[in-house]
C-alpha cells in the first residue's frame, strides 16, 4: 500500500473518531441537561443507549471491524427502535 493511501485511510479513520467522540460527548451533554431539568425518566437509559452505540458503530465500520451489512443491520434496528419508541404524553 502506498504511503499517500495509508495516510488517506488514517485520516478518514481519524476523523471518524473525533467524529464518534463529539456524538458521544454532545449526546451525554444533552442527557446531562434533560436529567438535571426533569430527571432520569422513563427514556433516560434508552437515550444514553443511543449516544454510546452510535458512535461505537460508526467507529467499527468506518475501521473494517464489521462489513457493510452488519452495518446496515445494526443502523436499521437503531433506526426502528428510535421510530418505534412511544412517548406518553
Amino acid at each position: 500500500m502506498p504511503f499517500s493511501q495509508f495516510f488517506q485511510n488514517y485520516l478518514f479513520g481519524l476523523v471518524a473518531v473525533a467524529l464518534a467522540a463529539l456524538i458521544l460527548l454532545r449526546g451525554l451533554r444533552i442527557m446531562e441537561k434533560q436529567v438535571a431539568e426533569k430527571g432520569f425518566g422513563k427514556f433516560g437509559l434508552q437515550g444514553t443507549a443511543l449516544f454510546v452505540i452510535t458512535p461505537v458503530i460508526m467507529v467499527l465500520a468506518v475501521n473494517g471491524v464489521i462489513k457493510g451489512e452488519v452495518v446496515s443491520g445494526l443502523l436499521g434496528a437503531l433506526l426502528g427502535y428510535i421510530f418505534g419508541l412511544k412517548q406518553e404524553t
